[in-house]
Formats: C-alpha cells, structure tokens, sequence
C-alpha cells in the first residue's frame, strides 16, 4: 500500500528562521499557519493573538514576497481580532485536516506550518502543499503529545524529505 500513496514534501523547522528560509525556497503564495504553539503558546491569553499574528505576517512578507496571503487555521477557538487585515484570513474551529473549504480560494502554490502531522500534516497533503512540520521543544499539552507520537508513524506514509527520501 505504502507505495501507491501519493508523497508530499515535508520540511522540518525549528524556528523562525528556519520557517523563513524553508519558505524562500518553496516560494509560496499561501501560507496556511497553525496558530498553537507557532504563532502563540499553547493555553496563552486571547488578547495575545492579534498583536502576534500581525507580528508573524508582517515578518513573513519583509523576508518572503511571495506570500501575498496567510491563512490562521486552529482547531480551537481562537479570537478573530486581525481578521480584516489585508491578506490574512483566520479559519477557527477549522476541522483539521478535513474542512478545505476555507481554503479554495487562496493563490497557489500554497506551503502549510504546523506542529502535528495528524491535522496540519495532513491538511497540506489533501491541499498538495509541502509541509513546513514545526519541531515543538520544550513543554507540550497531553493531546498535542499523543498526537505527536501518533504522527510520527504516519510520516512516512504520507511525506518525503525535501531531497526525495521518505521520512
């Protein structure tokens, strides 16, 4: 079975630089980001969200022109407060990896951030974007763990490395 599924890019980041260069590489016009724990930490406060969001675009335009829109997509229930900003949408509640709805009328190509492969992994495989797969240091919430150990067994199945080998 392992060899008639269709592979994706999968590229392993660590931090903002790193995401960065990933994407100056790939020269997407859509970034989807995962808002926990990349844009805020996990279980941080609501009025975080704005300030941050528009921080993270505004560092992604300045050093990848090619982004002309980002997408927040969080399974939780974040505020909408940078919603409205020109180029940057905010998909709560978004049901991922099954809902793409939200994301049909994005430019493509499109490059997908996130820290788990069961939701943000998956969204960029049924979008047939790379993934940009946030390695997660430090403290992690129980679900996003057993998410993570979940994920590392479907990695393989799904994503190669940039240079073509399975992960």
């Amino acid at each position: 079975m392992r060899s008639i599924m269709m592979r994706r890019n999968r590229v392993l980041i660590r931090d903002v630089p790193a995401l960065l260069v990933a994407l100056d590489r790939l020269w997407p016009a859509t970034l989807v980001v995962d808002v926990e724990p990349l844009v805020v930490p996990w279980d941080s406060a609501p009025t975080l969200f704005a300030n941050a969001a528009d921080n993270f675009v505004q560092t992604v335009r300045a050093s990848v022109p090619s982004v002309t829109s980002v997408v927040y997509s969080s399974n939780s229930r974040c505020p909408r407060a940078a919603d409205g900003m020109p180029g940057i949408q905010i998909v709560t509640a978004a049901r991922k990896p099954w809902r793409t709805r939200d994301l049909h009328d994005e430019p493509g190509p499109v490059a997908a951030a996130g820290d788990q492969v069961l939701t943000d992994g998956l969204l960029a495989w049924r979008l047939g974007a790379s993934f940009l797969h946030w390695q997660v240091a430090g403290w992690m919430p129980r679900r996003p763990r057993l998410q993570r150990w979940i994920g590392r067994i479907a990695a393989p199945f799904l994503f190669k490395d940039a240079d073509g080998s399975s992960t």
